[in-house]
């Protein structure tokens, strides 16, 4: 793969709408639209909690990385939206699953902890009874059988979602997605200009009175086309919605390095502008930075991190960014990485201040021609 050349169409921070004018909504999406997220140039360098750490990653990337781009839904030239599922490479393994599932962790690890118990419990004359008339006085190895076929299981359970891995094939790309170097929108409807459509936040209200938010793209000129894409999940998180629509116009603005996210930094040496900030020692991280630093850790530390409290308490590299991640978030420090330096920051403040001018300008002499 070559490095990609940008067309005169693609988008820079030049071209980010000075006003976002606000969407026209009916009562259902009044209802489901959270908010409607601004334009703007001054990027935070913010990226979603979960494009950073994601326990599976590096053992997702050792196996389809034989398959960029073609398999990953991001690289440097395209943020991918739109897959079809090729049925001719699906596997179908959700009874077998189930049935390993049900012999291994945890399900029957608990079974076995209750097994452990009535154990304890043989020195009372009724469990005794019991155990003698159920099992016989030569059945004792019964209670061997159990942790052999428990371990057995769990680790078939974990070869069998390991090779799941291998099934990535069976979502096609079907051309649709963001286009870093053209500046387009592909749809199911055409092609489009990115600064043709709004950000919103969309929720989706859940039985327990909870709610996701999720970023999507809704295209503005809705007597054409009504639809929306979908760009991102947040969760419960909409800090992370947030970040997302940071990092998508970072991806977007060719002026701009690729976000520095694992998924993206197998291709960075693939994209120019991104060539010459690295080359000029701005990301102030090695190379293979993301690479390293899930192969110097195995999964379990990510697991400990991300789903036990016990495992924050530990010696985890994770804190660490965890506690950056969320000082950047609040505003307490300033974002990094990338670092930028103070007086491009200052000539960007300048540049947007300039051009907002300019466009009061013209507007006031519009409302005076009228």
């Amino acid at each position: 793969m070559q490095c990609n050349q940008y067309q005169p169409t693609a988008y820079t921070k030049q071209k980010c709408p000075l006003v976002s004018q606000p969407i026209n909504m009916g009562v259902l999406e009044h209802v489901m639209i959270d908010s409607q997220l601004a334009w703007y140039s001054q990027y935070n360098y913010l990226n979603p909690r979960q494009k950073q750490f994601s326990a599976g990653w590096l053992k997702k990337y050792r196996v389809q990385k034989k398959d960029f781009p073609d398999y990953w839904f991001l690289s440097h030239q395209v943020f991918k939206t739109g897959w079809d599922e090729d049925k001719s490479q699906q596997s179908d393994k959700m009874f077998t699953e189930m049935f390993v599932g049900c012999f291994s962790f945890p399900l029957a690890w608990l079974g076995l902890a209750w097994l452990g118990l009535a154990w304890l419990w043989v020195g009372c004359s009724w469990a005794t009874f019991l155990l003698v008339l159920i099992l016989g006085d030569n059945n004792w190895e019964f209670f061997i059988y159990p942790p052999v076929v428990c371990g057995l299981f769990t680790w078939l359970n974990i070869r069998l979602k390991n090779s799941n891995l291998k099934y990535y094939k069976r979502d096609k790309w079907n051309g649709q997605g963001f286009f870093r170097e053209t500046g387009k929108v592909i749809t199911q409807f055409g092609g489009f200009y990115f600064t043709d459509f709004d950000p919103v936040i969309e929720r989706d209200m859940m039985a327990n009175g909870t709610c996701n938010f999720n970023l999507k793209m809704r295209y503005r000129y809705r007597e054409q086309y009504k639809f929306s894409i979908s760009i991102y999940g947040a969760g419960a998180n909409i800090r992370d919605a947030h970040a997302a629509w940071d990092m998508l116009l970072r991806f977007m603005d060719i002026e701009e390095p690729l976000p520095d996210i694992p998924e993206l930094e197998p291709f960075r040496h693939l994209d120019p502008t991104t060539v010459e900030y690295d080359k000029a020692g701005k990301r102030g991280r090695p190379d293979n930075y993301w690479h390293d630093l899930y192969a110097a850790n195995d999964e379990s530390t990510f697991w400990n991190y991300l789903h036990d409290m016990e495992g924050r308490k530990k010696n985890n590299p994770l804190i660490q960014m965890e506690s950056d991640f969320c000082a950047m978030i609040r505003g307490n420090k300033e974002p990094v990485p990338p670092y930028i330096p103070e007086h491009i920051y200052e000539q960007r403040k300048r540049e947007f201040y300039e051009m907002q001018a300019a466009y009061e300008a013209e507007q006031q002499q519009a409302e005076k021609a009228e």
